[in-house]
């Protein structure tokens, strides 16, 4: 079923911030190459998966879409019927899809942020060190402190900025004070 493309709505909150060389990537791909792979979204047209493919191919005015419905036990294969793996583009277009995906891929850790902060578990994608490196980048702006006291724990703003070996340090420490890390945390904001 073709439909259009341009009805499909961006993830607002995607981890995938792309990079400038990536997106020329895959801009040059798409334009000369044609469209490998597509992406996936939600019932309600929300992109989960593609979101720099699909706004690549609105760009090079790509706008057909075909949309196929699956609850996610099937895998959706795109079969390029213009395409042999043994010619020349067939191997520019597995080459252009692999390198593409490497070049253009880079965690925005902002939104990072936002999705542990809004309770996914990233664990399972991330290592702990991984997550603490990419946190601790991030330097929130500092709230001035209220006067008169300390105020509660949601006044009070951290800066990680740490090693992975600090980082082991600093939670062998923490579990000294409480059963885990998070809980030391919260017993030194209350406090």
């Amino acid at each position: 079923m073709d439909d259009d493309l341009t009805t499909v709505i961006l993830d607002n909150h995607n981890l995938n911030e792309g990079t400038v060389r990536g997106e020329h990537l895959l801009s040059q791909s798409i334009t000369t190459l044609g469209i490998g792979r597509g992406g996936f979204a939600d019932g309600n047209r929300v992109m989960m998966g593609g979101n720099k493919t699909v706004s690549a191919a609105i760009a090079a005015n790509l706008t057909k879409a075909i949309f196929f419905q699956t609850d996610g036990t099937q895998l959706v294969a795109v079969r390029r019927k213009d395409v042999s793996i043994k010619s020349e583009m067939g191997q520019l277009l597995k080459l252009a899809d692999n390198r593409v995906h490497e070049i253009n891929y880079a965690v925005s850790n902002e939104e990072l942020l936002f999705h542990i902060e809004n309770g996914l578990d990233l664990t399972p994608y991330f290592t702990e060190a991984e997550l603490v490196e990419i946190i601790g980048k991030i330097q929130p702006e500092t709230d001035e402190p209220k006067k008169g006291g300390g105020g509660s724990a949601k006044d009070k703003t951290f800066h990680l900025a740490f090693t992975s070996q600090e980082y082991f340090f600093v939670v062998a420490e923490l579990t000294k004070l409480a059963a885990t890390p998070e809980e030391a945390i919260i017993k030194l904001c209350l406090t």
